[in-house]
């Protein structure tokens, strides 16, 4: 696509869905789905308390929840042959499992993470200190968060890169490395915001929490039925590859991540009080990811281009 792939290998392609854009491409669930979870983790942070501290913290503490409910998807994806993986493509390994760590760390943590940290800056601390954003002046910002997104991605996958494709052992070392750093880092913080929002003792939720528990309980819902039917064959598999000659998914892996992404979400479900933005009183909560809504497409097109 875009004549690159005579300069870069293809990192993986799609299967053949009935809505596609992008010269076939990019299939409609992939518009649907991707802001969804970018507004899903934004949400469930922001419902916790995240945001309240550090924008970088909360900004990681995106990353993080985003990387638990993609894992899920981005797992069980290849062994639907929804899409395909490249072999040959050197980005592509190491991996856990089918799933290449660059994908994991760079596009399922870092972009996430970038998308939080820029509309935290940009957009959110204006509106939390009551100060309105023209149309045009939004739309700028926003356009700032798209471009500023992917070259954070650049920079966060260099110590991985800069090792080169003969080291495999340590860039999955670095990798695994930085996806558990933000995992130590974010989740204690969100547990903190968590029990702010506990002894606060309001009774209501706040607006990002119907949200993101509503949609977060419903994407576990959907993909754990995905995830029983596509069972039987992932236990058939031999070597890492199914009867079917598709690449097994990790099951493990799957099951910490669902774990997780669950317990976040009954997390935001039980800390009431996070209602900052409505009239009945409290301060203005920041803005969700719409305000950043248009980097999404930058955070897919720079780590992995369409997919």
């Amino acid at each position: 696509m875009f004549h690159l792939p005579d300069a870069v290998a293809d990192v993986f392609v799609h299967n053949v869905f009935t809505v596609q854009f992008l010269y076939e491409h990019l299939p409609l669930y992939i518009v649907a789905l991707y802001p969804a979870m970018a507004e899903l983790a934004y949400d469930l942070v922001q419902s916790l308390g995240g945001f309240e501290g550090s924008a970088l913290l909360g900004a990681l503490g995106v990353g993080f929840v985003h990387h638990l409910f993609y894992e899920i998807f981005d797992q069980l994806g290849p062994q639907l042959s929804w899409w395909s993986w490249n072999p040959d493509a050197e980005s592509n390994d190491p991996a856990v499992a089918s799933v290449p760590m660059t994908s994991a760390f760079l596009f399922a943590t870092v972009g996430p993470a970038a998308l939080a940290l820029l509309t935290r800056l940009l957009v959110g601390r204006r509106a939390d200190r009551g100060e309105p954003i023209g149309g045009w002046a939004l739309a700028g910002r926003s356009l700032a968060v798209g471009a500023g997104v992917p070259a954070l991605i650049a920079a966060a996958g260099l110590p991985s890169s800069l090792l080169g494709s003969e080291r495999r052992g340590a860039q999955r070392a670095v990798l695994s490395g930085l996806i558990g750093v933000s995992g130590v880092v974010a989740a204690p913080a969100l547990a903190r915001g968590w029990r702010r929002a506990r002894a606060a003792g309001s009774s209501a939720p706040g607006d990002s929490a119907w949200f993101g528990v509503g949609f977060g309980g419903l994407f576990l819902a959907v993909f754990g039925q995905l995830w029983r039917g596509a069972l039987p064959e992932r236990l058939a598999a031999e070597d890492g590859v199914t009867p079917a000659g598709r690449p097994a998914a990790s099951i493990s892996y799957t099951l910490g991540c669902a774990g997780l992404a669950a317990a976040t979400v009954a997390g935001a479900a039980t800390a009431h009080g996070r209602d900052t933005g409505r009239p009945d009183g409290g301060p203005r909560r920041a803005p969700t990811a719409p305000h950043g809504a248009t980097a999404c497409a930058a955070i897919d097109g720079a780590s992995q281009r369409v997919r």
